[in-house]
């Protein structure tokens, strides 16, 4: 199995409305929130260029088209609703916040991982240079899952199955840059 890295595309600046109790839910570019808030979700810009498919900036953001082909290959994966609005102005219906669940794939030993300590017991992941995934790991996923945050640092690391890269590029949907992972048996 093939594992993708996701990288959303483009320089569009959006963002949860300041207004939004959503606003508060910091986790939500992670794929988590603490509670369903009112529906749907509101999203500033400042312009009125049709934003791409995909947009990875302050949560998932994607159109209904690619919610459309993520649904079937993402069984756990929520779509909520979202408005964006130019100035007060709504435009640009049908799009949906995507959380996606979250599973462990990172390989440790052959990943260059960059730690941040605080004191030795609260050491964390602050940035992979390198991502590689172990294929003991990668077996173990549930195969109706065909996007997850990787569990052991969610910060930028959206990745995809090979079914989900494949369905994507199918289509003229905008956005999303796949990239191939490494992957080493190493347990």
């Amino acid at each position: 199995m093939k594992l993708y890295k996701i990288k959303g595309g483009g320089t569009i600046r959006i963002y949860v409305s300041s207004e939004s109790a959503w606003r508060e839910e910091r986790e939500l570019h992670e794929g988590e929130y603490t509670q369903l808030h009112e529906l749907p979700i509101p999203y500033e810009v400042s312009n009125k260029n049709k934003p791409k498919d995909f947009i990875d900036w302050d949560g998932i953001l994607v159109s209904k088209e690619l919610k459309a082909v993520l649904e079937p290959l993402c069984k756990s994966a929520e779509f909520l609703p979202a408005q964006i609005y130019y100035y007060g102005e709504k435009i640009h219906d049908e799009r949906y916040v995507a959380v996606f669940p979250a599973f462990e794939a990172l390989s440790y030993e052959h990943s260059e991982i960059r730690w941040h300590t605080v004191k030795k017991e609260n050491d964390y992941i602050y940035e992979i240079k390198k991502l590689v995934v172990s294929q003991e790991k990668m077996d173990r996923l549930p195969a109706d899952e065909g996007v997850f945050y990787l569990k052991e640092h969610k910060v930028n690391n959206l990745i995809a199955a090979e079914a989900v890269k494949e369905a994507v590029t199918k289509t003229k949907l905008t956005g999303m840059t796949f990239i191939e992972l490494e992957s080493v048996n190493s347990l």
